[in-house]
């Protein structure tokens, strides 16, 4: 809960939702499938970064 915008309940359901973190190999691989790991999105000289789609299907990780 520490994090900007987890709070009591966003927090309950990660928990939830992982269960045991060691079925991930590090952390990159945990951001890719919560939704939280960045993705290049840059065109020409724009340099963008958007967050990829969790792999839940959903949005949880955002909201």
């Amino acid at each position: 809960m520490q994090l900007h915008g987890i709070g009591p309940s966003g927090a309950a359901r990660l928990l939830a939702d992982v269960a045991d973190i060691s079925c991930f190999a590090d952390r990159d691989r945990f951001a890719s499938w919560n939704g939280t790991a960045p993705l290049d999105a840059s065109s020409g000289d724009q340099k963008h970064h958007r967050l990829s789609a969790p792999a839940t299907g959903g949005t949880a990780a955002h909201h």
